[in-house]
């Protein structure tokens, strides 16, 4: 039996400048999926769109910092890649960037590169707050993402 080698890319997504916070409603998989297969289509047709289609998924979203896992094979990686790179809206009026902030071959490493990023990301949101409670709110975070990074520690020392 053959192993299916997979692709996993972080992405972080950035709302650009003079969208309202009602424009920015809850990002989901299927919309990101959408516009994905929507811009692989336009970038490399009818045959690249079927290739990516049945093999990509988004198994992990962040909304509150924004970030994301999207799933390909490992052979439609650079389809998948180059739509990512191109998406420039998500829906109709909500312009966004995404950038590429990870790639990896298990769905562990990328999480693991995703809490480390967020943990990162709300450490700097910290330091630029200056209201105690969400502080607070904030530090309580960073718990939660560290934890996480040792129960993902410990699991790698685990030999059966």
């Amino acid at each position: 039996m053959v192993r299916l080698k997979k692709r996993y890319f972080a992405c972080e997504m950035a709302y650009l400048r003079g969208v309202n916070d009602s424009v920015r409603w809850p990002i989901t998989s299927s919309a990101i999926l959408t516009v994905l297969c929507s811009k692989v289509k336009d970038l490399h047709g009818e045959v690249g769109w079927v290739r990516m289609r049945n093999s990509t998924s988004v198994p992990y979203i962040n909304q509150a910092t924004s970030v994301f896992v999207v799933v390909c094979d490992r052979d439609r990686g650079e389809l998948v890649k180059s739509g990512i790179l191109s998406i420039a809206n998500i829906g109709i009026d909500c312009p966004v960037k995404i950038s590429l902030c990870h790639t990896s071959h298990t769905l562990r490493q990328s999480l693991k590169f995703m809490a480390k990023y967020q943990r990162d990301k709300l450490l700097k949101q910290r330091f630029h707050s200056r209201n105690l409670e969400e502080r607070k709110l904030i530090m309580q975070q960073v718990n939660e993402l560290n934890k996480k990074l040792m129960q993902y520690a410990q699991r790698a020392f685990i030999f059966d």
